[in-house]
């Protein structure tokens, strides 16, 4: 191939997937999410134009024509809708708003004819609150010509040292009478993931009173009060609330764990496995298993960064919560890679140098 392909980056957060995708050979043409502070660490770490824009606004066809890019150039848009509509954990009405953004996305994503679409999101959306949804996406690909790829993966298949498994939708234009792509193939056995302490161990404490590094981006965790710190003390690795003494413990913790959700809450990971699901969160000991596997504190926002395989050069705009949200949601920049490697390898068998 010839130019990289260019890619849309829809839903693009702080820039994950983009970063990803450039590291396998796309040029990202244009990115788009609606927080700001987002946009703010894309800009700052990501070299491609990029907007603070809203999915349900947003007239692709014409803002890529006014960047002078040819709509047939495109060879994929890829995206992430948010999810916490299809959350297991979520109660309630099965009927969520933020779901409808799937259906956005696709729509949108075929205005511009791209070779491939790409979508991830939550394991959730293939239960009963995505069955609708993924009826539609699944005809609209079947009306519009393209095949429809569904795959779950795991980023710790692929290099990140976390167990967090995601759904994946890629659509291929068929071109030629047959698809072409295929979904990464691991990198990793279960016993040769890394770690956390592969990770983060090389990391200095970060500073006491809750401020920054000096050195190092984003190194900053939670100040834990007196009394959380004697709590967490009697976590061992790959403990939980469980193990703090019950008299200790607030009273939403002392119902049984087989009664009561959040049983991670509290929680010390081990330097021996990977973590678990970094989420928007993973700053507070209060929202799952986020505490640093020595240390009586919680991650820091540059341990769950790196967790999430994003380099220390990539600095995170915003505070703390915001940093947090964005690293959370972000994909896996490793994982991306894998799956821009994919799409690449699929276009070449595909022999479509008007995308390359």
């Amino acid at each position: 191939m010839g130019k990289k392909p260019l890619a849309v980056d829809a839903f693009c957060g702080a820039g994950g997937m983009s970063y990803g995708l450039m590291r396998s050979g796309f040029n990202i043409c244009y990115a788009f999410d609606n927080d700001d502070r987002a946009i703010a660490s894309y800009a700052s770490n990501v070299d491609a134009a990029c907007a603070p824009r809203d999915a349900y606004d947003i007239d692709l066809r014409r803002v890529l024509r006014s960047r002078g890019i040819d709509l047939g150039s495109v060879a994929l848009v890829a995206g992430g809708p948010p999810c916490q509509g299809f959350s297991v954990q979520r109660r309630g009405d099965d009927a969520d708003p933020r779901n409808d953004l799937v259906r956005v996305f696709f729509d949108m994503a075929f205005t511009v004819n791209p070779t491939f679409v790409l979508m991830e999101n939550v394991l959730g959306m293939r239960g009963d609150r995505g069955k609708s949804l993924m009826q539609y996406v699944r005809d609209e690909c079947g009306r519009r010509g393209y095949f429809f790829h569904t795959r779950e993966l795991n980023a710790a298949d692929f290099g990140a040292p976390q167990i967090r498994r995601r759904f994946f939708i890629v659509a291929e234009k068929i071109e030629g009478g047959k698809p072409h792509f295929h979904f990464p193939e691991p990198q990793y056995g279960s016993g040769e993931y890394r770690t956390v302490r592969d990770a983060i161990a090389d990391l200095p404490s970060p500073p006491s009173d809750g401020s920054e590094h000096a050195l190092i981006p984003n190194h900053r965790s939670d100040v834990l009060s007196e009394r959380n710190r004697r709590r967490f003390m009697h976590v061992p690795q790959d403990g939980g609330r469980d193990n703090i003494p019950f008299g200790m413990r607030l009273n939403c913790h002392k119902i049984s764990t087989e009664r009561a959700g959040h049983r991670y809450v509290y929680g010390r990971l081990s330097w021996k496995k990977p973590s678990g699901v970094i989420t928007a969160r993973f700053d507070s000991l209060t929202r799952g298993r986020f505490g640093h596997p020595e240390e009586n504190r919680s991650l820091s926002l540059r341990e769950g960064a790196r967790l999430q395989t994003f380099p220390d050069s990539f600095v995170f705009q915003g505070s703390k919560i915001e940093v947090a949200r964005q690293i959370g949601n972000a994909v896996p920049p490793v994982l991306a890679e894998s799956l821009g490697r994919s799409i690449i390898k699929s276009l070449k068998h595909a022999g479509a140098p008007h995308r390359a």
